[in-house]
């Protein structure tokens, strides 16, 4: 006569197999905050100053690092506005090269902002 079994012993998953992998470990991900992000840039920016870059570039790289410091995360918005309309209205090359510049720095920013908040 043969025996059926009904029931079984509840095992967990072997850790060869993917469902150990899925179901047995949390996710570990590392998220940056904005604070964070800041900082990251503010250092990559400054890694790039370098003697040998032209001045122009290097000058670049400072008002860059500056705008990002100052700007007020809660206003980039309105600061880019008010940046885009300062370069419409700007006559001289170096006042436009100025903007432009903080211009970048503050669209990173804002980028980020948004990033951060959603």
């Amino acid at each position: 006569m043969y025996t059926i079994r009904t029931h079984r012993l509840y095992t967990s998953p072997s850790p060869l197999g993917a469902s150990y992998n899925i179901t047995s470990f949390p996710v570990l991900a590392y998220t940056m905050t904005l604070v964070q992000a800041i900082d990251e840039r503010v250092s990559f920016l400054k890694a790039q100053i370098n003697p040998q870059n032209k001045p122009l570039a290097n000058r670049a790289f400072e008002i860059q690092i500056e705008t990002i410091r100052k700007a007020d995360t809660e206003k980039v918005a309105l600061m880019v506005l008010q940046k885009t309309k300062q370069i419409e209205n700007a006559r001289d090359m170096e006042t436009i090269e100025k903007l432009y510049t903080d211009l970048d720095a503050l669209e990173w920013l804002q980028r980020q902002v948004v990033k951060h908040i959603a």
